[in-house]
């Protein structure tokens, strides 16, 4: 199987949280967002693929 990348956007947000979130002395009301839409290219078909995820800080 070939795969290959054609295409990629990559999109950040930043969201407020429904409702704050402590950890210890820190409040967290916002997080960002990115958004990934990829054009690949499998066994020569091409395939779109979308993803959503939170950058959240690393202590968490």
């Amino acid at each position: 199987m070939t795969v290959g990348v054609s295409h990629a956007v990559f999109h950040v947000i930043d969201l407020e949280t429904r409702l704050p979130f402590h950890f210890g002395n820190v409040e967290v009301t916002e997080i960002p967002k990115l958004f990934l839409r990829l054009e690949v290219d499998v066994d020569g078909a091409q395939q779109i693929g979308i993803a959503m995820g939170g950058l959240i800080p690393g202590w968490f």
